[in-house]
This record gives C-alpha cells, structure tokens and sequence, in this order.
C-alpha cells in the first residue's frame, strides 16, 4: 500500500519527489492510493491532499485486515443527495440566503457524479469557480461550507464511507470595514424611502435601522410575532435557532401603525399590499432608495450594523447587545463594533475616578 503523486504525463510518482522520474518536470499535487484487496490492486484518486491521502491510506489498511469488499462502497450521485435530503434541510434550517450558494453547489459541474468520486480537487476546483474576483473570501468561505456541510450531512445520513471535505480549510477571513450611517445620511436615507413606488421600503428600513434584525428575520416577521401590549418583537425564526425578544423603540411605534394599515390583514408585515404575499426581496427598491439619496454605498446589512454600533456608543454592554442582535458570541459583537474599546476606556475611567477618590 502506498501513496503516489501522479504527474501530468500520467507517469505515479513518490509522494515525496519534487520532480517527475519519466518526463523531469516539477510534480504539483495530485494523489493517489493504492491498495490490494484478494490480489486484486486498487487505485483511488485523492486529491491535492497529502494529508487527505494519509487518512484514506490508512482507512483502506483498516478495511482490508478487516475483511470488508470494496466493491460495495456507500455512495449517493450529488444531485440526488441534494433533491432528496440535503433541500429539505436547507428549506426547514438555513435562511434566505444560503438559496444561490446551494443550487450554485448542486449544479457545479464536477460534481454531477456520485459523491464518493468527488476529490479534494474537484473541490478546490469549485473554490476557484466561485472566486470570481468580486466575492470576498468570507463570501468565498460560506459558499464553501456548503459543499463541506453537504458531504458532513451525507456521512451523518451513512449515505457515503468517504468524505473528502473533512478537514477542508478556509480562507483566512480579514475583517472588513463596515459602514455606520451617519445622522443626516439617514434623514436624507428615511426621505427617498418616502419617495419610492414601494410601499414597504419606508418601513422596511425604519425596521431594520431601529431593530438589529438581519434580512432574514425581517422578511420572515409576522403580524403574530408583535406583542402591541409588551412592545415588542417575539422572533422564533432566528440563525442561531433561538428565540428572541427585541424590544420596539417609541421611534418605530407610528411606523408599526401605519405598516399595520396597509398589511395588517396579512400573515407577514412585509406583505404585498394588494396580493397579501409575502415579499420575496426589497433589494432593488433598497438599492434605488439609497442612490436617490445621494448617500454612497450603503448595503441592508450595514443597518444593522449600524444599531449594533449606537447601542455600544450608548453605553450598552456586550450581553445586553447580543440580547437584542442575536449575536452568539462577545467576539462577534466585536467584529461589528469598537465596543470592546469603549468599555475598555469606561473602565479606565472608572479606575482613575476611585484612584481620585482615593487620594483623597
């Protein structure tokens, strides 16, 4: 049993050569294991993972002492395991979202085989696919944990024995600068809104500015999710599976009110006034009303961001943030604000006013 790099002239090298002993050119990464089973020798293409190739390597040992015919080995075609399992899950689990990166997974190309024939370079391949220049490498990353997620669901299911995104690496993720909207960009913001065809865009971003909602849980509010008595948003829908009460600020109260008069006969508060469905997107209406603004680029998310960002510089704590945000973790909220900073220098403060007092 051993593992083999394969050069481009199909000649099977040592895995440890650095040039190919057929034609003398620089070996990348392609490998292979082979194995025998009753006399009979075994290839199995790997990938650009040596340490993948170690792990199947000696799997492959395992199951040969064993006994076990690799004849039989447990597979599903890609195509099936998403139509058939891997939807239902996204439907009832994974948010608004994840839609474009999962039919962007199914119908990649070289995955339409069965999943045991899926190599780490046919994966790597599809990282290459979705970078397209314009994607940043966290949006790379959650396109990627798609396919990762996909091939851990398959094996949990015991649908396939191989799984070659286990120990699949991201991208290193930098933190990017986000955008908090200022005062007079959101008088200017709250304006255009006013002005646009859309009925909703005016409540929508009211809602979104005021609330810490991400873009999934604000399509997904229902009418039955307000407590008119409590003032407050009940959401049971959330990322992180669970629930959450946000309170309603005085600020949104009349926009609730004048919301409630065009869907309020309706299931969710972002309704289609004449049809009564729910709305798929506010995207473009969004986007228009941010460049009628004259404001600069402004995305739905940076809303939120935005919240987050008012609620630390109002003096709120890390707890009582991720209570209204949602945010599972203090590290996260930090990632959307300098919040880790501003307590830092309130305790600073502090200190130097009991040192004052001590003093004296």
């Amino acid at each position: 049993m051993a593992i083999f790099n394969r050069c481009d002239c199909k000649a099977f090298n040592s895995h440890k050569s650095k040039v190919c002993k057929r034609c003398n050119k620089k070996l990348g990464k392609n490998f292979y294991v082979q194995y025998s089973v009753e006399g009979k020798r075994k290839t199995e293409r790997i990938g650009d993972s040596i340490g993948f190739a170690r792990e199947v390597l000696a799997k492959r040992q395992t199951d040969v002492r064993e006994g076990k015919f690799f004849g039989n080995t447990k597979s599903i075609h890609w195509v099936t395991f998403f139509d058939k399992y891997y939807k239902k899950y996204r439907e009832d689990n994974l948010t608004v979202f994840e839609g474009k990166r999962y039919r962007t997974a199914r119908d990649f190309k070289d995955f339409q085989k069965d999943m045991t024939k899926i190599t780490r370079l046919d994966i790597e391949n599809y990282r290459l696919h979705v970078d397209n220049g314009k994607r940043t490498k966290s949006t790379i990353n959650r396109y990627m944990h798609v396919v990762r997620f996909a091939f851990n669901y398959a094996e949990s299911l015991d649908l396939i024995d191989q799984n070659p995104a286990r120990k699949l690496k991201m991208y290193k993720e930098e933190p990017s600068e986000r955008r908090v909207v200022s005062a007079d960009d959101e008088i200017k913001l709250i304006e255009s809104a006013k002005q646009s065809k859309s009925p909703l865009i005016y409540h929508f971003i009211m809602i979104a500015l005021y609330t810490c909602m991400r873009f999934s849980e604000l399509l997904d509010l229902k009418w039955s999710n307000v407590s008119f008595e409590m003032w407050s948003f009940m959401l049971y829908k959330t990322k992180n599976n669970e629930i959450r009460e946000i309170p309603i600020i005085d600020k949104l109260k009349p926009v609730l009110d004048d919301l409630s008069s065009l869907t309020g006969d309706y299931e969710y508060l972002f309704s289609d006034p004449e049809t009564g469905e729910k709305a798929k997107s506010v995207r473009k209406a969004f986007e228009k009303a941010v460049e009628r603004a004259e404001i600069g680029k402004l995305t739905i998310h940076e809303l939120r961001h935005t919240m987050v960002t008012r609620l630390a510089a109002s003096g709120a704590s890390i707890p009582e943030i991720q209570q209204i945000s949602g945010h599972k973790t203090a590290k996260m909220v930090q990632r959307y604000t300098h919040v880790g900073l501003s307590e830092s220098k309130r305790t600073i403060d502090r200190l130097s006013k009991f040192l004052e007092g001590g003093d004296e």
